[in-house]
């Protein structure tokens, strides 16, 4: 909602089901993609679509970011395809693992 007018892109987001996904206003660039994993794990319908989606650097028609937060697993996975199938810079990738798939958290 914050992002200038002029934005484009793509925010894949994975939700537990259906139910989940919220509405989002965005640029008229920006296309959002909700994803319901409906009891699959996390990451499971994430990683594949990021590899599908995610053009190859010289593909691009301008500066490329791409920001990834959530399971542990599934941002590393995704940022690893980015950055070694893909190509793109690691400068251009920033990633946070929040939580880990059955890791208790103190």
């Amino acid at each position: 909602e914050r992002l200038p007018a002029r934005a484009s892109g793509t925010a894949v987001l994975e939700v537990p089901t259906a139910a989940d996904a919220m509405p989002l206003l965005a640029p008229a660039g920006v296309r959002v993609v909700h994803l319901a994993r409906e009891g699959r794990p996390h990451g499971s319908l994430l990683v594949p679509a990021v590899a599908r989606l995610a053009p190859a650097p010289g593909d691009l028609r301008g500066p490329a970011y791409a920001w990834l937060a959530g399971e542990a697993g599934a941002v590393t996975a995704a940022r690893r395809h980015l950055v070694a199938d893909r190509g793109w810079p690691r400068a251009a990738v920033t990633f946070r693992g929040y939580w880990r798939a059955g890791a208790a958290e103190a």
